[in-house]
């Protein structure tokens, strides 16, 4: 599944979480659905507030997992992965929660964009149950 382009109003990420929760939660199981639905509201929040804005999503099955991946348009700009242990930060530690639960998660820059991405195991989610 890809989508492409911010959506509307720009900082309203809701229909998006809530379309990729439904499609993945139809085919991984609820608990997976949510857990896509927070790994996309996660990093297509970073793109719109850090990245130079969204340019797409893709969700898609691979080997290792489910991958959730998110286009921006700043690939000079790394991702940052925060601290968990500073609860008085106000931002900065959604990449690090997703990195506890994920079994992978990385970037890649392009020309003109950045991908971010995360792996996430549906047997993990199955387990935690």
């Amino acid at each position: 599944m890809e989508l492409l382009g911010a959506p509307e109003p720009v900082g309203d990420l809701r229909p998006l979480r809530q379309v990729l929760g439904c499609l993945v939660g139809a085919w991984f199981g609820s608990l997976m659905g949510e857990r896509a639905a927070w790994a996309v509201s996660e990093l297509a929040g970073n793109a719109i507030r850090h990245g130079g804005g969204l340019l797409g999503v893709r969700v898609y099955p691979a080997a290792a997992g489910l991958v959730v991946e998110v286009r921006d348009g700043a690939p000079g700009k790394a991702p940052v992965l925060g601290r968990l242990d500073d609860m008085l930060a106000e931002s900065g530690r959604g990449l690090a929660m997703l990195a506890t639960v994920a079994v992978d998660l990385g970037w890649v820059a392009e020309v003109s964009e950045k991908s971010v991405w995360v792996v996430l195991d549906p047997a993990d989610v199955e387990e935690a149950v």
